[in-house]
């Protein structure tokens, strides 16, 4: 279900599969008309072709996500590994810019021109 407006065109849809059942979606759309405020209660009705639950399971999707997630077995294992690992990601980053500042501040470039010796 994707939603609509009358004043955009549909120019392209692709579908970038995730996983088995997950996969999302790039819309290309080209505005046609200008927007009129006064109908702003028309384009709202008219979005989406099932109406509110359309606009409803868009809205919730990451939510429902993550809780099909923690359904499948090692999903707690999983999590825990990945946030160790963002963790050590951040703190080697970290590390490597503070030695790199400090080898900038202890060495000069063979290019510099320090008139006072």
């Amino acid at each position: 279900d994707l939603p609509r407006h009358d004043c955009l065109k549909v120019v392209s849809v692709c579908y970038q599969p995730l996983q088995t059942e997950l996969g999302r979606r790039t819309v290309t759309m080209e505005k046609v008309k200008e927007y009129d405020d006064r109908k702003r209660d028309e384009y709202l009705e008219g979005t989406w072709v099932n109406g509110p639950q359309s606009a409803e399971k868009v809205a919730n999707i990451r939510e429902r996500l993550i809780e099909a997630a923690k359904k499948k077995p090692g999903y707690e294992e999983k999590a825990a590994w990945r946030k160790q690992k963002r963790k050590e990601t951040k703190e080697a980053k970290k590390r490597a810019k503070l030695e790199g500042a400090d080898q900038g501040v202890n060495s000069k470039s063979p290019n510099s021109n320090d008139d006072s010796e």
